[in-house]
């Protein structure tokens, strides 16, 4: 249906935010829900981290699933760090600039390309050409928020498998073509 093959990747931007997200009521009690807003008022309201060097590391896990219900998982750290957003200061005067600006920093996304041979190196049945389902699996940091945008498969050429760090991963020529 896409042509998908080990020389395909598959593409998503990502990237965290400053908010922290709030407490879960236990799954499906619906209990004390606002009805109009469904927000739980025993739930505290989300913050934001106040100190940037004490933000835990990001990091999720990407999951396919073919036709068969074969499945495998890679960690997105493992293509790139997860970023924060880029902290910016407009003004001189701090003090100013907390009443003119609501946030003080700029969501950037960052470009992953996964290489789909990877999920088959994880799962050797796995059909690249039968993919069902991509999931994000949340799994990998205590807490955080992120913002996803994007996601969807490409072709890459030659040039990028090889340009991989310390060779690692796979090739379009290792991976057996196209």
């Amino acid at each position: 249906r896409w042509g998908l093959g080990p020389g395909s990747t598959l593409d998503l931007h990502v990237s965290g935010t400053e908010e922290v997200p709030s407490s879960r009521a236990p799954e499906g009690t619906g209990a004390g829900q606002e009805p109009l807003s469904g927000r739980d008022p025993g739930v505290e309201e989300p913050g934001r981290w106040e100190f940037a060097d004490r933000r835990p590391p990001l990091d999720l896990t990407v999951e396919v699933v073919d036709g068969a219900g074969r499945s495998a998982r890679v960690p997105l750290s493992r293509y790139g760090p997860v970023r924060y957003p880029l902290e910016m200061s407009i003004l001189r005067r701090k003090d100013l600039e907390e009443d003119r600006f609501p946030r003080f920093y700029e969501v950037l996304l960052q470009s992953y390309h996964i290489p789909l041979g990877d999920f088959v190196e994880q799962t050797p049945g796995l059909e690249l050409r039968r993919l069902r389902t991509v999931r994000l699996v949340f799994d990998r940091s205590e807490a955080a928020t992120v913002v996803v945008d994007d996601l969807g498969f490409s072709r890459m050429g030659d040039d990028f498998f090889e340009a991989r760090l310390g060779g690692a991963g796979t090739s379009r020529s290792r991976a057996g073509g196209n």
